[in-house]
Order: structure tokens, then sequence, then C-alpha cells
């Protein structure tokens, strides 16, 4: 077969053949009659007559000339040469496959995997500070609570590491680590971690664990507690509580295989009870956050309750939206703990991401771009779907209210009311 006899060898192109050009005679013009003309010019009086091109403004030698620089004198040589280029060595493919494609239509698509990186959509792109920040405050705004990040008392993750930045910067790792990657994935993880964490301000279950102990739970022989003890050590870590021996072994395990303090820790030792490095996972910004991504997109499938889902993990649910999102809870949860508040935050967080207008990957996008309504009226619909439910003096919004209204009016003036701010 053809394609089995040049496998794996090596092409190289045939070599061009030198090309040579003849030297030119002197232009004869007395065969158009003309005699002892100014124009009878030899390829040594002008450069040009070497290169003909297809202009024939160019051409015509009788045509204004532009001023030139005086061209210098060709060698009386017989040939010229031209520069050989050798063709690079390739290797043909190794495998049985030979795939064509259009290299348009692969960017194209490449582009809709992977985004432009920009825009007000966040499909395949990391979050700022700011963004990360406004969805954290108006979260927690919805429920009438504080700013307060990683301050419960039990929370063990240092101090320098309880900050926006920081928090912002490890949940971007994740989900690209992870293929997070389109709004809608991101709505729902966060509003899954955002519970499970009690709202960002831990990484540890609150319960001490005893209620996981052999004998006092059904699944506890099942999950690898066999000593008592087991359920205080192996209780909920990590921004997605992940609970259990066997689960969180196997995740230290994976762990050490990739990057991080863990790194190159062998089984045993991972096994090793007297070791403690379950701690890792909720006492370390990096491992409470990665952990909480192998989870989504690794750990947990879907059983048989819907054919359609069947051993799928929860990143790839999350692409069907509202349809599953109590499953996704129940999934996450177990018992279904917290369902109406995870469905609360998806729902606001689903308004801070503007997914019903600007995602682009979202089939059901709200096209507002219409000769039916003003210009701005877009950016209305925009705004009330990321701050409804604030008061005009409540931070994001108050800023906002300024940054629109600064152009006619004092820096900090918010006491009109803003709606007439759309209109410029």
């Amino acid at each position: 077969m053809f394609w089995e006899e040049l496998k794996g060898k090596t092409y190289i192109p045939p070599e061009p053949e030198n090309k040579k050009r003849k030297k030119q005679e002197p232009l004869n013009l007395e065969v158009f009659g003309i005699l002892d003309s100014p124009y009878a010019l030899t390829p040594a009086d002008d450069q040009g007559l070497n290169e003909i091109t297809a202009d024939p403004v160019q051409n015509d030698i009788h045509a204004p000339q532009p001023e030139t620089t005086q061209p210098e004198t060709l060698e009386a040589t017989e040939t010229t040469e031209i520069e050989e280029v050798k063709a690079p060595k390739r290797l043909m493919p190794t495998a049985n496959d030979v795939y064509h494609f259009h290299p348009i239509a692969f960017i194209n698509h490449m582009k809709l995997v992977f985004g432009e990186q920009t825009g007000e959509c966040h499909c395949n792109r990391d979050l700022t500070t700011e963004e990360f920040k406004n969805i954290f405050i108006q979260v927690r705004k919805s429920e009438k609570l504080g700013k307060g990040i990683l301050n419960h008392s039990n929370c063990a993750i240092p101090s320098n590491d309880k900050t926006f930045e920081r928090l912002t910067e490890e949940f971007n790792k994740t989900t690209r680590k992870y293929g997070i990657n389109q709004c809608i994935q991101k709505i729902h993880f966060i509003s899954q971690i955002y519970w499970e964490s009690a709202r960002f301000t831990t990484g540890l279950e609150f319960a001490d664990g005893t209620g996981y102990n052999p004998g006092q739970h059904r699944d506890a022989a099942k999950m690898g507690h066999t000593v008592a003890g087991d359920g205080p050590k192996y209780k909920g870590r990590g921004f997605m509580q992940l609970t259990w021996r066997k689960s969180q072994i196997e995740y230290l395990k994976y762990a050490a295989k990739k990057e991080g303090t863990l790194k190159g820790k062998t089984d045993t030792e991972l096994e090793l009870r007297s070791n403690n490095y379950e701690k890792y996972i909720s006492d370390n910004l990096f491992y409470a956050m990665d952990s909480a991504g192998w989870f989504w997109s690794n750990y947990k499938k879907a059983g048989s309750k819907y054919s359609e889902l069947k051993g799928k993990p929860l990143n790839d649910i999350a692409l069907h939206g509202d349809t599953y999102i109590n499953y996704i809870s129940t999934l996450v949860n177990g018992g279904g703990s917290g369902k109406s508040e995870r469905k609360k935050y998806y729902g606001i967080l689903k308004n801070i991401f503007k997914y019903d207008f600007v995602c682009v990957n979202n089939e059901n996008k709200q096209e507002l771009e219409s000769s039916d309504f003003a210009p701005w009226v877009k950016y209305i619909y925009q705004e009330f779907a990321e701050y409804k439910g604030l008061n005009e003096v409540e931070s994001p919004l108050k800023e906002r209210i300024i940054e629109y209204h600064k152009p006619g009016r004092k820096s900090g003036d918010h006491s009109i009311s803003w709606c007439a701010s759309f209109v410029y």
C-alpha cells in the first residue's frame, strides 16, 4: 500500500533545476525605422530591460519614468544563476490515518473552541481579580452578608492567601487545568463551590466528622473508614468538600503526580494515616481549589438516572444549562443539602455573567441589536441583569453610577436618578 511504503520515511522534495537567463542583446530599433535614436539602450545602460514586467507602463520605454539612482552595470557574463534554495527535510507521519482540512475553517473552529480571549463573554478566558471580587460581593449582597473571605475560625489557609488576588489566581489555574471553559460551566462550578465552602469562608467541614466513623455511617466501610477516628480525619475538605478516605487518597495520588508541594510523594506515603496529608486539601489554597476542579471534571460521574448523561462528569452536565441544575447539586452533595441556595446562586451568577446577552456559546442568547430599539436599550438590559437587587448607594453599583455620570457631573455625585445615564 502506498501509505505503508512511505510511513516513517523522510520526504525530500526534488531540488529545482538551476534556471539560466541568457544575456540580452542591445535593443535594435532599426527594424522600426528608427536610426541613431537616444532610446537605443543596451541592458548595461538600463537595468529595467533585464526584468520585463507585465505592467504596460513600465514596459513602455517611451513613457515618462520616475527619477531613480543610477543602477549598477551588469557584469559581462553569459549567464546569471538564481540562488539555489534547499527544501527542508520533512518526516512522513507514522500513523495510518490521513486528515485533510481547510486552514481557514480550522482556525475559525479553534476560535469557537478556545475563544478570542477578550470581550465581555467569560468563555475561554481568565477572570480578572475585579470580576471575581464583583461576583463574590454581589452574591454576598443577595444574602445581606459581609465581605470577609476565608475568615471562619476553622479555616487554616495561610493569611497571605486570604485575598481576592490569590483566590482569583487559583480559580483561573483550576478552570484552565480542568477545562471549565464556558460561561455556563463556570456559573455552575462557582455556585457549587460557593455553597460547599460556606460562601468562601473555609476549606474544612464544620461538623466534627464522628458521623463518618465506622459503624456510624452506612457507607463508612465502603469508603475506606475502617479505623476509629477516620470520620473526623477524612471529613469534608477543600472547596468541594471532598469527603471520605477513599476519595481523598485517590485525589492525593493524582495530585502527587502533578504539581505542588505533594509532587513526588509515593502511594505508600500518602496512604499512611500518620502523615496527615489530607490536611493539604483543606489547609492549602492551591489544593483546596484544585481538588474541587478534579472532583468536578475527573472524579464525579453521572449514574444511570438519565441515559443521556450516564458516565459524564459534572463539567459536561453543566453544558446543559438549567436542565439538570438540581441533579448537579445531588451529585455534589449526595443528600441534596442547600439545593435552593445553589439554584439561587446559579441565577444570580447568570445575571452577573450577562449570560443571556453576551455569551458566545449560549444558543439562546437574546439579541438586542434591532432597529426597534434605541442603541442604548441593550445596555439597560445588561446593566439591569448584572446589578438588579442592589441599591444605588451600594458597591459596586455606586461606582458604576459614578462612572456613567463623570462626563457631565462632579466625580462622586450619584444623587440623581441614574437611569438617565444610559442615554449618552
